[in-house]
């Protein structure tokens, strides 16, 4: 099983509720293989990751029971709003068990996820896929010397489109000012544009999320796209 197939694999979903009265996100207990314990989950049809909208339209089709409307202690506890912060919980990422680095820098993107931190989760996804793109250049005898260089040398390569090489270079720009800056936050006006590109060519549902949501989904779906292509 590769790693993509690692971060996917769930093997029960029950008590499915609306979150609100649109009805475009399902709220379900989700055991994923990945876990010890069934969780809550949102699904969503345009979601991010393949099992966000599989599982969405399997609750629709009725497959785990009635979908009823979820109480409102249900939904404080998916969106958290502390200090104004948008603190909702990305889904955890699965980490692969064969490559330990790739382990160090999943477990930080969790454990800063949880924490609602944005300098924590824009280094840490950084870092994720950074490491990727060092493994996919791995595979085909190639190094290069930092992550901008990796992202020329995979799209010279063919390995990612001209659209995913804009993707990774914004990604790459908005963690290098967290890198290299201070006081640095997603809602100054140079990094939300950059945030709000990148999730509109990487995702593109129209949906309206905090900066660091934008990020993260954004982010999610490009590591979906460079595990994918991982021959090992």
């Amino acid at each position: 099983m590769g790693p993509e197939e690692e971060i996917f694999q769930y093997t029960s979903v029950e008590d499915p509720q609306w979150v609100d009265a649109y009805r475009d996100k399902v709220v379900c207990k989700v055991k994923f293989a990945h876990r010890n314990e069934a969780e809550d989950f949102v699904a969503t049809p345009f979601g991010s990751m393949p099992h966000d909208s599989e599982i969405f339209f399997r609750c629709l089709a009725g497959e785990f029971g009635p979908i009823t409307f979820a109480s409102k202690e249900r939904i404080d506890k998916l969106f958290r709003l502390d200090s104004g912060v948008d603190s909702f919980v990305v889904g955890d990422i699965a980490s692969p068990s064969d490559d330990k680095q790739l382990q160090t820098y999943i477990q930080r993107f969790n454990r800063e996820n949880r924490s609602g931190s944005e300098t924590g989760c824009v280094i840490a996804l950084g870092s994720i896929i950074d490491h990727l793109l060092i493994r996919l250049l791995d595979e085909r005898g190639v190094k290069k010397r930092n992550f901008s260089q990796r992202i020329d040398a995979t799209h010279e390569l063919k390995i990612i489109s001209d659209d995913e090489k804009a993707q990774l270079t914004l990604v790459r720009e908005v963690r290098n000012a967290f890198g290299h800056e201070h006081a640095v936050s997603l809602r100054d006006a140079s990094l939300k544009a950059k945030c709000d590109e990148l999730y509109t060519t990487a995702i593109g549902d129209g949906a309206s999320y905090s900066e660091r949501l934008k990020f993260s989904f954004a982010c999610a779906e490009l590591i979906a796209i460079i595990s994918s292509r991982l021959t090992t």
